[in-house]
């Protein structure tokens, strides 16, 4: 994700929290994480959130999955209160992008059930794939119609594998 984040929005900072030492030597040494502006860290992302006192972010992504039984999962349920943890660690107009592993997973969030979680976002899209079952839920500071969010993914260079013939392969909603 750090490269791809680079490659695209080339980001003054990045931080990346990751349990997994095996997986931080592999981002290291495959992936050109340790680049500029980056900072990786060994740790439990629910602790680290909870403690970080810093400048808040343009952008937090959540893509915190493990698996049972060979299936993936989630591995921090996206409630009300990570929900607002999260936000917390946004500018008023930031963005929060979660991976969820389905529509239904989305649609069942703190979005949906935190009054305060749902205040504290102007506009919510829902990404998807048509060969994958998960959902991206983008939780947006300020309010950006899915025409605008197009427009966006299409001037990032290097995005055209999203595209056939000029169309988007994938499918952006506004929930309301």
């Amino acid at each position: 994700m750090i490269r791809l984040l680079h490659h695209y929005l080339q980001p003054e900072s990045v931080v990346g929290v990751e349990l997994n030492p095996i997986h931080l030597q592999v981002a290291r040494d495959f992936f050109e994480a340790e680049q500029p502006g980056v900072t990786l860290v060994e740790g439990d992302a629910r602790a680290w959130v909870e403690s970080y006192r810093g400048e808040p972010f343009d952008m937090v992504i959540d893509d915190l999955f493990g698996d049972t039984d060979g299936e993936a999962e989630r591995a921090i349920t996206a409630s009300g209160v990570w929900m607002g943890s999260l936000a917390r660690l946004l500018t008023p107009e930031g963005a929060l992008v979660i991976n969820f592993g389905s529509r239904e997973e989305l649609r069942g969030s703190g979005y949906f059930t935190n009054q305060r979680v749902t205040r504290r976002f102007n506009a919510v899209h829902e990404l998807t794939l048509p060969l994958f079952e998960n959902a991206i839920g983008v939780f947006l500071g300020e309010a950006l119609q899915p025409s605008e969010l197009h427009t966006s993914l299409q001037e990032l260079s290097g995005v055209g594998a999203l595209y056939v013939d000029g169309r988007p392969k994938y499918r952006l909603r506004r929930i309301e």
